[in-house]
This record gives structure tokens, sequence and C-alpha cells, in this order.
């Protein structure tokens, strides 16, 4: 069977405007060979999106800086990845499986144990105080 067969051409109104935008995007990402490529890609690429959106509960936002934000913004405008949300879900996966998360988090974790040592030792001076304090106080009453 060829594959031909197994697909439907549909009629598509849209503006000149749009299209214009289509095809600038296009001109800057190879990867779709033609408007229909990319129309069907994208209608199923939102198909999917919505799926998962109405599946999951919760739903996170995240801030960007200002050069973040543009920086990402370009990446996905020169067809590096498909949205906002694939390049940063990527860019967070890649960091977990090469360690950089988990370097970030021992970091942090050093530093909270510092901080207890510190907070420890704080308490305890201020025990120490507080008992020659009291032991002075009965001194004095003798």
């Amino acid at each position: 069977m060829k594959q031909d067969s197994l697909e439907t051409k549909i009629t598509l109104r849209i503006s000149q405007e749009e299209i214009d935008e289509i095809d600038e995007f296009l001109r800057l990402n190879e990867r779709f060979p033609s408007r229909s490529e990319f129309i069907r890609f994208s209608a199923i690429d939102y198909i999917s999106r919505s799926r998962v959106i109405v599946e999951s509960s919760k739903k996170q936002t995240v801030e960007l800086s200002e050069n973040l934000e543009k920086l990402i913004d370009s990446a996905v405008s020169n067809g590096l990845f498909k949205s906002k949300t694939d390049a940063i879900t990527e860019i967070l996966e890649k960091a977990f499986v090469d360690g950089v998360v988990n370097g970030i988090l021992k970091t942090k974790m050093e530093g909270f144990s510092k901080l207890m040592q510190e907070m420890k030792a704080f308490e305890d001076l201020k025990k120490n105080l507080t008992e020659e304090g009291k032991e002075k106080r009965v001194e004095r009453h003798r």
C-alpha cells in the first residue's frame, strides 16, 4: 500500500500574514521540507501537548532572566527546539543526566551542612554561657 493513499488532503484558510510568518520560520528552519509538513507536525504536536496538559494537574512556572529568555527564543526561532518548553525541558534533562544538577545540589548541601555545624556550635556556646551565668549567680548568692 502506498503511503500517499493513507494521506487525506484538506483545505486550510489562513491569512497572508500567517503564511508569511510560516514561510519565514521555514526559511530559517530546514527541518521541515514544506508548509504541509510543518503544519502537520504542528497540529499533532499541539494535540499531544494539550493531552499532557489535561492529564497533568501540576503546571510549573519558571521565571527566566531577560538574557536567558532571549537566548532560548533565538534557539527556538532558529529551529533548534520546537518551543520554549521543549528547550527548557531538554536543557534540564541534560543537566540531570550530565550530573550538573547533582553537582549543584552537592554544593548546596555542603553549604547547608556547614551552616548546621555553625548553628550547633552557636547553640553549644549559648548553652555554655547560660550555664556559666547560672553558676556565677549561684556563687554570688552563697
